[in-house]
């Protein structure tokens, strides 16, 4: 899964109107969906964060709204957010902006 996303690294937009300056941030993670009733892991590409948020690429559609818990990368905590916008890039490829919660 880590592959596509360089493709895409550069040319993602830059958008003034940020709260929070956004750092590249380029790992692979785990999450689960919120509630969690299945149990299922799934994974990402985490590419930049700030205080407030983080935008990754996820290989399944996540709605706006959805609640998702990020298992790995926090050394301390999980991370949990909520989606705020999700955008097809490619067939089973998503990017999306996140909002942390807490």
């Amino acid at each position: 899964m880590t592959d596509w996303y360089f493709l895409k690294i550069n040319k993602l937009p830059f958008n003034s109107r940020r709260a929070q300056i956004r750092s590249d941030f380029h790992h692979e993670i785990k999450y689960i969906l919120n509630p969690d009733t299945t149990g299922e892991i799934f994974n990402g590409v985490a590419v930049n964060i700030s205080g407030t948020g983080l935008c990754l690429y996820v290989s399944n559609h996540l709605s706006e709204g959805q609640g998702i818990t990020i298992k790995s990368i926090f050394r301390d905590s999980y991370k949990s957010g909520i989606v705020r916008w999700s955008e097809k890039i490619v067939e089973n490829i998503y990017r999306v902006g996140l909002i942390f919660t807490k």
